[in-house]
């Protein structure tokens, strides 16, 4: 999480644009949801989180692979890959 929150923007809420409205836009705070389970989101860029997922699976002894074209992924019976060609 601290790495997420080192490449990300804090946000406690999400502003939706309301044309017309005083205002022009409406904050939806995450603490308002049904069932909030976080007070916050982090807003990162996709191609640094993938970047930063893909790094720590490596470190945490996942054989990774890249720049390798996937051609065929079989999944097995508990419908998990079991092979990827």
């Amino acid at each position: 999480l601290e790495q997420v929150r080192a490449i990300g923007v804090h946000k406690a809420g999400a502003d939706f644009p309301m044309p017309g409205a005083a205002g022009g836009h409406h904050v939806f705070h995450f603490t308002r949801a049904l069932a909030p389970q976080s007070d916050y989101a982090v807003h990162v860029r996709r191609d640094q989180f993938d970047q930063l997922l893909f790094t720590h699976a490596r470190d945490a002894g996942v054989e990774t692979r890249e720049r390798t074209r996937v051609t065929a992924v079989r999944f097995g019976d508990d419908g998990r890959p079991a092979l990827v060609e």
